[in-house]
């Protein structure tokens, strides 16, 4: 990988306890992931109009979500549902946590993706992204990068629904639902945790 993209290997994240996670409150040494799981089981955090989520897309993007904003210390994924597109709050800007789902870790070549109901429709209150990769065969969270939100026109590339075109292994494939496209160069880079926090400072 190139780019100095930030590895944040999670694999410690069933030693993660929930009081550790919430800095006090405790929940009888749950771990984070179970209860991230309840969460996901109890709750529906996809609204969009369409095309949301399934459950265990839902859950590795609160996992990703919940392992980001333990580091930075701040509030993670808590019951309530859907988020207004707001999963972290730095400098009162609004960042909404974008979390794609492999089983290899993130090459230079692959495309980033945002949903075009994510960045349009009015319910999405968020001023920035934040890209990822989670890498399940691994446990591992990549940190790509940054984009704010109104730079998606500018340096995205939209598909309507049933366009082409060309993935990393050189396959066309058609899209099934309107999106936007980008590479890991259009990101503000991310080479550390503190990147985040002096980014938003």
């Amino acid at each position: 990988m190139k780019g100095g993209i930030l590895i944040c290997l999670i694999k410690g994240i069933r030693d993660i306890k929930y009081e550790d996670l919430n800095y006090g409150n405790t929940e009888n040494q749950n771990h984070a992931e179970n209860y991230i799981w309840r969460l996901v089981e109890n709750e529906n955090f996809g609204r969009r109009s369409f095309f949301n989520g399934d459950k265990k897309k839902q859950y590795y993007g609160l996992l990703a979500q919940a392992v980001i904003c333990y580091k930075l210390r701040r509030p993670i994924p808590a019951p309530g549902g859907f988020d207004n597109g707001v999963d972290l709050i730095l400098n009162n800007k609004l960042i909404d946590i974008k979390t794609t789902i492999r089983t290899v870790d993130f090459r230079d070549t692959y495309a980033i993706n945002l949903l075009d109901c994510q960045y349009r429709e009015n319910i999405y209150k968020n001023d920035y992204y934040l890209f990822c990769s989670f890498n399940t065969q691994k446990n591992s969270l990549e940190i790509l990068g940054i984009l704010k939100k109104e730079d998606v026109e500018k340096k995205g590339k939209y598909f309507s629904k049933n366009d082409k075109s060309i993935n990393a292994s050189g396959k066309q494939i058609e899209a099934d639902v309107e999106r936007w496209e980008f590479r890991l160069s259009d990101l503000i880079p991310v080479n550390s945790i503190e990147d985040i926090v002096n980014y938003f400072k």
